[in-house]
């Protein structure tokens, strides 16, 4: 479940002004609805330009989060006052600053040619698990709910990542310690690409579902696995944490995820000074596993010397971790494996033997980035009600995200995963004979 804290985010804006106030403008994004608003107020003059400018946009999406259940439907336009009360701004005409992002269709990306494909509407939402992830399932013929993680993006900042992690997570061959990608998921009006499927892991994350036992072995796949990414394919995970590692009960063996952040070795700028190695950050993940202490990474991107947890004299192991072998054969294993892969350097990720090729570049628009214009059903004030396709002034189709909050969803009411209600029955997905790195448990 998407977490209050997480919920509403400020991606800026703008300032300006003069005396005693600078005004501001700032664009607030709330994952739950999948829906953005404008926040307009005043600070102190020069508190906008202060260190504390990260805490202050905080404040103010946080102060829009709770002023949500005093806007109409179409409110967009949200007054922040100085001590953050926030309520509907009495000047609602402002311009729509709801951007849709450009989707390229599927027939202009031959990179995907043979992929296996889904629509939205064959994807029910089951979980909003965190911003830009849903845990979704679909149905087939011949078998029952399938499911998967759904990743997508609904605003332009997303896009390039978006498209470089699905054709890196797609690029990567089987492998038994990597979560399976599954299928490239496009929109149902014109077939654009909006997001892929990857499998699902139901028992979570470590650092969500912590197992009471921490296994030697699993440490031994964390290494195989850093290993084979680094040195087979050449890619950088650049986020080897205990959120992105998974551990499947039925395999008893980790599962890597989230390719978010990740970089083919050599070619992404600064890499020369990158602090984000996945040596480093798999002997930070063992050692917030152990002691549950995760203090050195938790408000830094960057990660620290991996000296300042190797050079401790002793981990202590938190009450509720238990090891099936001592910890210091842990810390051994690790630093052994440290040392040994500091002799391996990678310059170019073309050195790797299995490297896995770049995609090309994320298709551009042929036409100006509009502004969506939404067409209300004659029966909208019905929250069941859906509304007609977005179309851009010149008529052609921009994908729709909008949703209910998860607070406000209607019991016994299915809801699809391009955030509508189903009406009748779910489509099930067939498996067309096609090119596909996937094998589909249990259903084809």
């Amino acid at each position: 479940m998407l977490s209050a804290a997480d919920r509403f985010y400020c991606t800026g804006g703008s300032k300006f002004g003069e005396g005693e106030y600078d005004a501001y403008e700032y664009n607030i994004i709330d994952w739950d609805q999948r829906r953005q608003y404008l926040a307009v107020g005043q600070r102190p003059k020069g508190e906008l330009d202060s260190e504390d400018l990260d805490e202050i946009q905080d404040r103010i999406a946080q102060a829009v989060g709770k002023a949500l259940g005093s806007l109409k439907p179409s409110d967009s336009v949200v007054e922040v006052g100085l001590e953050y009360d926030a309520g509907p701004c009495s000047d609602q005409s402002g311009p729509d600053n709801r951007i849709a992002p450009f989707y390229p269709k599927l027939t202009d990306c031959p990179s995907l040619a043979g992929a296996r494909t889904i629509r939205r509407d064959q994807l029910v939402e089951a979980d909003r698990m965190s911003s830009l992830v849903d845990i979704c399932y679909f149905m087939t013929l011949k078998s029952s709910k399938n499911w998967r993680a759904f990743k997508y993006y609904c605003m332009h900042a997303n896009k390039d990542m978006i498209w470089q992690e699905l054709h890196l997570w797609k690029g990567l061959p089987k492998h038994p310690l990597i979560a399976e990608f599954d299928r490239v998921v496009i929109d149902e009006v014109e077939s654009r690409v909006v997001g892929f499927t990857a499998a699902y892991v139901s028992g979570g994350t470590i650092q969500h579902n912590p197992p009471r036992l921490f296994k030697f072995k699993w440490l031994e796949q964390l290494i195989e696995v850093v290993d084979d990414l680094n040195l087979k394919y050449g890619i950088l995970h650049r986020d080897i944490h205990p959120r992105n590692i998974m551990i499947e009960s039925e395999s008893d063996s980790i599962k890597i995820i989230d390719f978010n952040f990740s970089e083919w070795i050599g070619e992404y700028r600064g890499h020369d000074i990158d602090r984000r190695e996945d040596t480093v950050g798999a002997a930070f993940s063992l050692y917030e596993i152990i002691t549950r202490d995760d203090s050195f990474r938790s408000d830094t991107f960057y990660y620290p010397d991996v000296a300042t947890v190797m050079s401790m004299k002793t981990w202590e192991a938190h009450r509720d971790v238990k090891l099936d072998r001592p910890i210091e054969d842990f810390r051994r294993r690790l630093a052994d494996w440290l040392a040994e892969r500091s002799k391996k350097p990678v310059k170019h990720f073309t050195e790797c033997l299995e490297h896995i090729p770049k995609p090309p570049e994320t298709p551009k628009s042929d036409k100006q980035s509009r502004k969506r214009k939404l067409v209300e059903d004659d029966n909208s004030v019905d929250q069941l009600t859906t509304r007609e396709p977005v179309q851009s002034e010149n008529g052609s189709h921009l994908v729709k995200w909008d949703r209910p909050e998860a607070s406000k969803l209607v019991k016994g009411v299915v809801y699809l995963a391009n955030g509508q209600p189903l009406q009748g029955e779910l489509e099930p997905v067939d498996y067309p004979a096609v090119d596909s790195p996937v094998k589909q448990n249990g259903s084809a």
